[in-house]
């Protein structure tokens, strides 16, 4: 079978589903992954065919933009300035290489491309979901900045406050998905993030039921996996290696791969280490973290979780959905400083359990 996969974000986004297209490969399926030029180097090492969707340049750019990480503002950026304008060539580049009853289309519910072709090719689509509060419920409504509902609201209020969002993400998305639609020969849509991204065929949440309940409201055609994990991570660093025997368990403080830091959290981290008298490791840019560290702290642009994890006291992260995952695989404590898009409702699920 041939799978054409496509992703659009961050690591947190795009890791787990080369992790499904690794598993998928090793079952001898034919592999094509489109993706931003700064993951070509994972896709590849996965085993994975590499398609470009955005070059590394764009995607470092783009992520460097304040305005990205507004808690509020930063999806309408998202759907504007990267999905959208990206769309009609992404659905010319997945339809090339269909063969029509022998594919299998996946993607995120950001890669609208994908939606699109379940409609004009003979595919099978399958929607993949990170997180588990990016899946519509009005029962466990997700607590978002900006639209988060109380669990005690009442269904009507849940309903309407649905609506709303609805309303308003339509307004960002529909006026240009609608003009390509009609170019394509295909009706508008509304309620399109809640409803129309989701594939009829698959919805596939790649978490386990303990961190994301499935609800009753949840689509008929959800399932859940467990967390997709990359199965041959990038070794660690042979100088952060040795930094890691020569000493106690660090304590990890990060705001994710692609956030350009923020200097006034590194330094609560390393006021926060030195009062537990333990060591610290910042993963962030040189230019967020203070010049000068103290003794028993270091800084790294990055490092694979699933190496490092397990050489560590315990992790304060943004609470991306792939972060906790590793979070939970090394069995450390995990405190989440959550910062946009699913990382508060991610946070608050660590503080369900």
């Amino acid at each position: 079978m041939r799978i054409l996969g496509h992703t659009y974000g961050t690591a947190g986004d795009v890791l787990p589903v080369v992790a499904v297209g690794q598993a998928l490969k090793a079952r001898g399926h034919d592999v094509r992954l489109w993706t931003n030029g700064a993951f070509r180097d994972v896709v590849e090492r996965a085993g994975l065919s590499w398609r470009e969707a955005g070059t590394a340049e764009e995607y470092a750019q783009f992520t460097a933009t304040p305005k990205l990480w507004h808690p509020v503002r930063g999806f309408r950026m998202v759907l504007r300035r990267g999905v959208l304008p990206s769309l009609a060539d992404g659905v010319a580049a997945l339809r090339d290489e269909v063969v029509p009853g022998k594919t299998i289309v996946m993607g995120t519910a950001l890669s609208l491309h994908a939606r699109v072709v379940r409609e004009l090719e003979d595919v099978v689509l399958v929607t993949l979901f990170t997180a588990p509060g990016s899946i519509p419920s009005a029962r466990r409504a997700p607590r978002w900045a900006g639209t988060r509902i109380p669990s005690w609201a009442p269904a009507a209020a849940k309903h309407a406050a649905w609506r709303l969002v609805d309303r308003r993400t339509d307004s960002w998305i529909a006026p240009r998905l609608n003009r390509l639609r009609a170019e394509w020969g295909l009706p508008p849509v509304r309620r399109i993030m809640r409803e129309w991204s989701l594939s009829p065929d698959l919805v596939l949440g790649l978490f386990p039921p303990w961190f994301g309940p499935p609800q009753p409201d949840w689509p008929s055609t959800v399932r859940l996996s467990g967390f997709a994990m990359l199965g041959d991570e990038a070794p660690l660093d042979p100088a952060l290696e040795g930094w890691l025997d020569d000493g106690p368990a660090p304590i990890v403080f990060t705001r994710g791969a692609a956030h350009p830091g923020n200097r006034a959290f590194f330094e609560a981290a390393l006021e926060a280490a030195d009062a537990l008298d333990s060591r610290s490791l910042l993963i962030g840019p040189g230019d967020a973290v203070p010049p000068r560290l103290p003794d028993g702290a270091r800084r790294i642009d990055y490092a694979p979780f699933g190496r490092l994890l397990d050489q560590s006291a315990a992790l304060v992260s943004h609470a991306g959905a792939g972060t906790c995952a590793h979070a939970f695989r090394a069995g450390i404590p995990h405190l989440g400083v959550p910062v946009a898009f699913d990382q508060l409702d991610n946070a608050t699920r660590l503080d369900d359990l």
